[in-house]
Formats: C-alpha cells, structure tokens, sequence
C-alpha cells in the first residue's frame, strides 16, 4: 500500500498489510497525514515527510512523474526481494532534507555493528545517504560504533526520487 499526503485523519495501516509507504508533507493542511500503523503491526513500514522540499507541494504530490516512475519501479522489484521472518522489519520514519533526493525503502532490518563501524563508512560502503542511517539509528553520523551495537539497517527495495525540475510541475 503506498498512501500519498494523505489526509490528517486517515485510519491506521491493518495488521493485514504487508508493506506500507507513506510520502507526505507534515506542514500541508490538505493533506500531510503521517499514517501510523495499527498496534501489533509486523509488516514493513516507512513514512517519508518531504516538508523541506520546497518543490513539492499538496497539489503537485501525487502529479509527479519522478514519483510515479520510481513507485512503479519499486512496485516491481518487490516480487524478486524476499522477505525477512517475521518481526525482523522494523519501521522507518524521515524528514527528508531539503537538497537530498528522497530514496525509498519499504522498511529497516536491524544489523549488528563490527569493528571500525561508523554510520558514515556503512554509508559510504553501501552507498545510501548518511542522513537517513543517522534518522533511523538516532546516532552521531560519526560516532564509532560498538561490536554487536544494534544498527538499523534498509531493505534491498529502494528507489531514487530526483529532484529533476521537470518533476515539479503539475500534468495537464
């Protein structure tokens, strides 16, 4: 299920869906719903708020080609991921930052840190964006980390939203 700038008032995600992505913008009065999950929910979840993306906007949100393409894209590559056991998905929650593109992921999968690790070299190795391993983690971006910390990691589902100047104005 993906929800885009749902209403504020919008139900909790079922115990029976299994993967959840909601992209919407906090400070919209027409939409800006952060949908929560129902208590007990073990599917995958992300909530991605695009509030500091001054391009984006409630009445071009859902209008976007960038966002269609990549949902699409992520949409299909969900047949070829398998999925953890269950309780192993862990729910992710971003203000995405205004001059980075939006990457989704469908949820987190806790890891445990080794020796040498810090946020910015798992980063770095797996190529995805230091601002959301410090988001889900709520850790130092380079603050070494302990053998067998628990680190908070993404799911090989994930596409790149970019921020293409096109992709900013509404269809016809």
């Amino acid at each position: 299920m993906v929800t885009i700038d749902p209403a504020h008032a919008s139900p909790k995600v079922p115990l029976n869906v299994e993967r959840f992505i909601n992209i919407f913008l906090s400070d919209s009065v027409l939409g800006g719903g952060d949908v929560v999950a129902e208590q007990g929910y073990q599917g995958h979840y992300a909530s991605f708020d695009l509030k500091q993306h001054e391009e984006v906007t409630h009445i071009n949100i859902d209008k976007m080609d960038s966002i269609h393409e990549q949902l699409v894209t992520a949409i299909a590559q969900l047949a070829t991921t398998p999925l953890p056991a269950k309780g192993e998905a862990v729910p992710l929650r971003y203000v995405v930052p205004p001059d980075a593109p939006l990457e989704l992921w469908d949820s987190g999968t806790p890891q445990l840190a080794r020796s040498g690790d810090t946020l910015q070299r798992l980063a770095a190795l797996n190529h995805v964006p230091l601002w959301s391993l410090t988001q889900a983690n709520q850790y130092s971006d380079s603050a070494p980390l302990s053998v067998g910390q628990r680190v908070i990691w993404f799911r090989a589902v994930s596409c790149h939203l970019s921020r293409h100047p096109a992709a900013s104005r509404p269809k016809r």
